[in-house]
C-alpha cells in the first residue's frame, strides 16, 4: 500500500505537517521507502507507513516524545543490523536493514 503524506496523516490521525516532520526526522531509516509522486508529492510505500506506525505506537504505548521514540527505533534498527551481520557474515545495505519495521 502506497500513500501520500496527506493520506498517511488521515490514517494516523495527525496533520500533514506532523507526518512530514516525522519523515524528515526518520530520513535515514525511511528514505529507501519514499517515491516521487505527481506534482512533487512524496509517496510513502507500505514499509515507510509501517515505520511511522511503529513510531506512533511507541509514542502512545510508552508515553515517549517523538524524538525519544525515534531514538528507540534507531536503536532497534542498529541491533537488527548487528545481529544480521553476525548471522550472515556480510554487510547489509540500508534497504534490507529496515525490514525489521514490517514484521
Amino acid at each position: 500500500m502506497a500513500a501520500t503524506i496527506k493520506d498517511v496523516a488521515k490514517t494516523l490521525g495527525m496533520t500533514s505537517r506532523g507526518v512530514q516532520f516525522r519523515v524528515n526526522a526518520l530520513a535515514d531509516l525511511i528514505r529507501p521507502y519514499l517515491r516521487p509522486g505527481p506534482g512533487g508529492q512524496i509517496i510513502l510505500t507500505g514499509r515507510a507507513i509501517a515505520i511511522l506506525r511503529q513510531l506512533e505506537e511507541l509514542r502512545i504505548t510508552e508515553g515517549l516524545s517523538v524524538p525519544q521514540a525515534i531514538s528507540v527505533l534507531r536503536l532497534r534498527a542498529s541491533q537488527v543490523l548487528a545481529t544480521s551481520q553476525e548471522e550472515d557474515g556480510e554487510t547489509i545495505d540500508s534497504r534490507r536493514m529496515s525490514g525489521w519495521a514490517v514484521g
